[in-house]
């Protein structure tokens, strides 16, 4: 666009007289068996502050394979929000490919390896799901992440209960898998050196309270913050309280990098 110049007036580069500088890229990674639904009453908030996009998890067996899916779509630079299985990709992600993130949220999830009895109860639920009662497993998946909020709520479970069951039933099965064989991640949390929060519902009781500690304690300057009146799904039950979280931490300076990689797989 050419702008009218008043006679006499210095010229000017054209920086000076248009658009706002894009906003930074921000990927939302939902959890196992979870979309963009499960976002629906953050995404308002954020969509002011950045260029959200939401990459739903596919079927994949490996927490390796599910962060190349997003790598193959993710741009040169961005913010990275995972929730649940998102935050095992984010920080496979953040493992390989630490300059193109420009800054890492963690909510509701786990730096730690499967323990024996999670994959006990994963491998009972995919025994269950073989034999054609995906139904039921979901519904116990939910009575199991469910907070007080959603027990007092009989459409916001419904909602959840809906999302959760539209899935194929072997994405549930695939998702399991590559939980199950998920790597320890705790070792790498050290060289994180960008802006981080780390999130969790105070009463979830899927990824336990100590284990968000641990990450925050690991992760040089994370922010660390329980969320009230929540259980494993914060977002949905208390979407007010993770929208400012998740402002406020886009409002922190990243950290600048030089030259990322276009491409670092």
């Amino acid at each position: 666009m050419t702008i009218a110049q008043k006679p006499g007036a210095t010229a000017q580069p054209r920086d000076a007289y248009a658009v706002p500088p894009a906003r930074e890229p921000l990927l939302l990674i939902p959890g196992h068996l979870c979309d963009a639904r499960m976002w629906r009453q953050v995404l308002p908030a954020l969509a002011s502050q950045a260029d959200v996009r939401v990459l739903t998890p596919g079927a994949r067996d490996s927490i390796a394979a599910l962060a190349d899916d997003i790598l193959a779509v993710a741009p040169a630079r961005f913010a990275l929000c995972g929730f649940s299985l998102g935050g095992y990709i984010a920080l496979e992600l953040m493992r390989r490919v630490p300059a193109r993130i420009t800054r890492l949220a963690l909510l509701d999830t786990s730096a730690r390896p499967d323990t024996p009895a999670r994959t006990a109860a994963r491998r009972t639920g995919i025994d269950a799901v073989e034999r054609g009662k995906f139904s039921l497993v979901v519904d116990a998946f939910v009575e199991m992440v469910s907070g007080p909020v959603l027990r007092q709520d009989p459409a916001l479970t419904a909602e959840l209960r809906a999302m959760m069951r539209s899935p194929d039933p072997a994405l549930y099965i695939a998702q399991q898998q590559a939980m199950i064989a998920r790597p320890d991640a705790r070792p790498g949390l050290a060289a994180i050196d960008c802006p981080t929060l780390v999130a969790w519902g105070e009463q979830d009781v899927t990824t336990p309270v100590d284990g968000h500690h641990e990450m925050a304690a690991l992760i040089p300057g994370a922010l660390a913050t329980g969320i009230a009146n929540a259980a494993h799904m914060a977002p949905m039950e208390q979407p007010e309280a993770v929208a400012a979280l998740l402002t406020l931490w886009l409002q922190f300076p990243a950290k600048s990098r030089s030259n990322p990689p276009s491409s670092q797989r």
